[in-house]
């Protein structure tokens, strides 16, 4: 596979902390790795009774048809953004 990058242009690999734009607004979550079409994600969620639990989110890598290209820039991921561990450990601790 060659090098994915979000939407700034940085350089995305496993281990790596992001926020994905989706139909609910923004999820932030960690890379777990990559697969042919997808990048695979753990997002924390809280549950309808209240509990924490993890989700699974798969954003489709650059080069899936179903998903949105930019010409000039054809190995970024639209709708995804790098972010620091901080900033997940903040979003975790306030669900």
């Amino acid at each position: 596979m060659e090098k994915v990058k979000d939407t700034a242009g940085n350089e995305l690999t496993a281990g790596d902390y992001v926020v994905v734009q989706g139909w609910k607004g923004l999820q932030p979550a960690r890379v777990r790795t990559f697969s042919s079409s997808c990048m695979i994600c753990d997002a924390p969620v809280l549950g309808y009774k209240g509990n924490k639990s993890m989700m699974r989110l798969q954003p489709y890598l650059p080069n899936h048809s179903h998903t949105a290209k930019d010409k000039d820039y054809p190995d970024r991921m639209l709708k995804v953004l790098k972010i620091t561990q901080q900033q997940y450990d903040d979003f975790e601790q306030n669900l």
